[in-house]
């Protein structure tokens, strides 16, 4: 049995080669069960706090299960509102 899901779509509003802090990243993944969920993401950037390392991206919103991309994605656009001008729909 496969246990790894699988990436659907990214989208993120990261501008530039390099993220900066408050940057986002969005998923929306297919489990090996079936089921669909999607998460963001955000940049902490730990160099501009004086932590010695760059930063890191961590979770800052995850969905529940949908039986289908179409129902994520309806969740995700409704959910994140910096989303919805960064996706195509799911074909």
């Amino acid at each position: 049995m496969e246990t790894q899901s699988e990436v659907v779509q990214t989208a993120t509003n990261q501008r530039g080669d390099k993220p900066q802090e408050g940057d986002r990243r969005w998923s929306l993944m297919r489990r090996a069960d079936g089921f669909f969920t999607h998460y963001e993401e955000v940049y902490i950037d730990l160099y501009d706090h004086g932590g010695g390392v760059d930063g890191y991206w961590t979770r800052s919103h995850a969905s529940g299960l949908f039986d289908d991309a179409e129902a994520a994605m309806k969740d995700a656009l409704g959910s994140l509102t910096w989303l919805d001008a960064r996706v195509a729909r799911i074909e």
